[in-house]
């Protein structure tokens, strides 16, 4: 895995869990608050890891009980994807 590709993967899941965690908040906002220039690349992650649009893949997940990554603090979350950055920004002679 690329850092580029593991950088998308932390930035989309930090997006999910923000709205699990806040389904009242935005989309705008919870793709500025989760690192993306606009709504549009949020999409376009949502797209490639899902196969679905934000929006369709909150409906589909409403018909479970199960939340996926709920039970992890979102500060954890956010402290591994940082020290993991560094880790692959070492290993791979860039700054990201």
């Amino acid at each position: 895995m690329t850092p580029k590709l593991y950088a998308r993967i932390a930035r989309f899941t930090k997006a999910y869990r923000l709205r699990e965690a806040m389904p009242d908040r935005s989309w705008t906002g919870i793709a500025y608050e989760a690192g993306y220039f606009d709504q549009r690349h949020m999409i376009r992650d949502y797209k490639e890891f899902t196969g679905m649009a934000p929006a369709a893949l909150e409906r589909y997940l409403a018909q479970t009980p199960l939340h996926m990554q709920a039970s992890i603090p979102l500060w954890r979350q956010c402290w591994e994807t940082a020290r993991m950055s560094r880790d692959f920004s070492i290993l791979s002679g860039k700054s990201i």
